[in-house]
């Protein structure tokens, strides 16, 4: 493609119209003589993008979004922990009020047998 544009220039200078057509045929076929096609060219540089951005990615960004990812994994955790921890204390918390009502309530009963053993004595 080089090649052919270039041709089509020089053969516009020496003879306009038709130099431009023979140029541009003249200068694509020494061009894929010498130099690799476009679509050679662009293989080559996405090749060469992909390798880049490995590079890229293996060197600082993969660590950056490992350490987010950790973090985000460890603030979950310490939230789970929490959460258990708050409904642990409901809980026990719960069942020491249950306990002490329970236990009011059977001093109450045995204060009420106690007057009833009192009245049929």
């Amino acid at each position: 493609m080089i090649g052919a544009g270039a041709g089509a220039i020089i053969g516009s200078f020496i003879l306009p119209g038709i130099g431009t057509v023979i140029g541009a045929a003249f200068g694509g076929w020494v061009g894929s003589l010498f130099g690799p096609t476009l679509d050679e060219m662009k293989v080559d540089a996405i090749k060469s993008l992909c390798s880049s951005f490995d590079d890229y990615w293996g060197r600082s960004i993969r660590h950056v979004i490992e350490g987010q990812i950790d973090s985000a994994l460890r603030r979950q955790i310490q939230n789970g922990k929490d959460r258990i921890h708050r409904y642990v204390s409901r809980y026990a918390a719960t069942v020491n009020e249950l306990i002490e009502k329970q236990a009011a309530q059977a001093a109450e009963l045995a204060l009420q047998k106690q007057r009833m053993d009192d009245l049929s004595a």
